[in-house]
């Protein structure tokens, strides 16, 4: 009953806010889109919807397939219309803080975990993310899903004897923990590692687990494990084939990387994004050539000029660093237009406060490794990223929903010691 009031919070909020955004948004961008990666997707998502070629029209790997692919799904049940697709991808999104949930019931109380899902619920930056045309809301519900099935696989696993009777849980799980890294990956590539890091601590984490009962891994927990790589195999290999046959080299993400890295990378940077050298390369220092190039030529080019500013420039490389992490972190939006007075006070007080609980329940979990692991690595892993890339708060929400259960201890806790110093405090003065 408490579940499903919540998923009807995060769905009512979050559709609410999809129909609203029309009327908050200037005359130009309305039904239409907000960002030009948004404009990309969709462009992709039309060549999908009518059955053509995944292209832009010049570059066959400038993006993974995934989000695209989720917008023709949208298309095709409600038309190729901006708005209405918004609608539905808002309400798909409801479903992250009900995954969430599944997450920290396994890992922190049943009590947190109810706690975080309504935090989840009304957490403005997840209303926001799942109704904007990007890839950070599907992203984050990839995310929350591929954590509740490792969660799962976990707490089932380290049962005494498990596989007599929890082996289809555990199977089920397993395959969906590594089906949604895949799709994770495949919406954001910079999550491929992400599912092997997972199969290293579940092996780990069962290791000290039998460790501590005099027990060995024994070969049916390898091979739950290895139906999570398996999956994410199934899911991931079609398009690395593709990739094959339709540039001739092996390509895991996509041919944009490289453009990326240089774009943190080079000797204008500053930490945020800035494009401009695809326009004018030798304003850049780079060969004037560089938009004729084919793609993948064009994306070792610049990985290689983006690791030869680091060997020349490791002080300002460093500097960099800083710059992109104080950017990823930041409690206030730098981006033009969200730097209003309201704005930015209403952000630092959400994200001020996030941050503070956050750390309070980090230091209730800290000797609990796997814990750890799945709540802060997936935003730790992704700040890491982010010293050698642009830094942003957008790069940052779809990683820190997770670790909203951290919120949620440190708040359960503070209220607790508060509601029982009160008691305390009561019985006194009745004394």
């Amino acid at each position: 009953m408490i579940l499903g009031l919540i998923l009807l919070l995060a769905t009512a909020l979050r559709v609410g806010a999809a129909v609203a955004l029309p009327a908050v948004l200037d005359p130009p961008y309305q039904g239409r889109y907000y960002f030009p990666d948004s404009e990309l997707y969709w462009k992709l998502a039309l060549q999908l919807y009518h059955g053509r070629s995944y292209t832009d029209g010049a570059r066959v790997v400038l993006r993974t397939p995934a989000y695209p692919a989720f917008l023709a799904i949208c298309m095709h049940l409600v038309g190729p219309e901006p708005h209405r697709v918004r609608i539905l991808q808002a309400a798909v999104c409801g479903l992250v803080p009900i995954l969430l949930y599944q997450v920290w019931r396994r890992l922190l109380s049943e009590r947190v975990a109810l706690l975080g899902a309504v935090i989840a619920a009304l957490y403005p930056s997840a209303v926001l993310m799942s109704v904007l045309l990007l890839s950070e809301g599907l992203f984050s519900l990839w995310v929350a899903g591929q954590l509740a099935a490792v969660a799962a696989v976990f707490d089932d696993m380290r049962e005494e004897d498990w596989h007599p009777r929890r082996r289809p849980m555990v199977v089920v799980a397993a395959l969906m923990a590594g089906l949604l890294g895949g799709f994770a990956s495949l919406t954001r590539p910079v999550w491929m590692p992400v599912t092997l890091a997972v199969c290293l601590f579940l092996l780990l984490g069962l290791y000290r687990v039998r460790l501590q009962r005099g027990q060995l891994v024994t070969a049916v927990d390898w091979g739950a494990i290895a139906i999570v790589l398996l999956a994410f195999l199934i899911v991931c290999t079609p398009w690395w084939v593709r990739n094959r046959i339709v540039t001739g080299h092996w390509v895991w993400g996509s041919l944009w990387g490289g453009a990326s890295l240089y774009d943190g990378l080079n000797p204008r940077a500053t930490g945020q994004s800035d494009m401009r050298f695809m326009v004018v390369p030798e304003a850049y220092g780079l060969s004037p050539h560089l938009a004729t190039m084919d793609e993948y030529e064009q994306d070792l080019y610049l990985r290689k000029q983006a690791w030869e500013f680091v060997r020349r420039n490791p002080g300002r490389v460093l500097w960099l660093a800083v710059r992109k992490q104080m950017r990823f972190w930041s409690i206030v939006p730098s981006a033009p237009g969200w730097n209003g007075l309201t704005i930015r006070l209403v952000c630092g007080l959400v994200w001020g406060t996030t941050y503070l609980l956050g750390l309070w329940g980090l230091w209730l979990v800290r000797r609990r490794p796997f814990v750890l692991f799945v709540l802060a690595g997936p935003l730790l892993y992704t700040a890491s990223v982010h010293l050698l890339f642009v830094g942003s708060i957008r790069y940052r929400e779809p990683v820190l929903l997770p670790a909203l259960g951290l919120v949620a201890m440190g708040l359960w806790e503070r209220l607790s010691t508060l509601s029982r110093r009160r008691g305390l405090t009561g019985r006194a003065e009745r004394g």
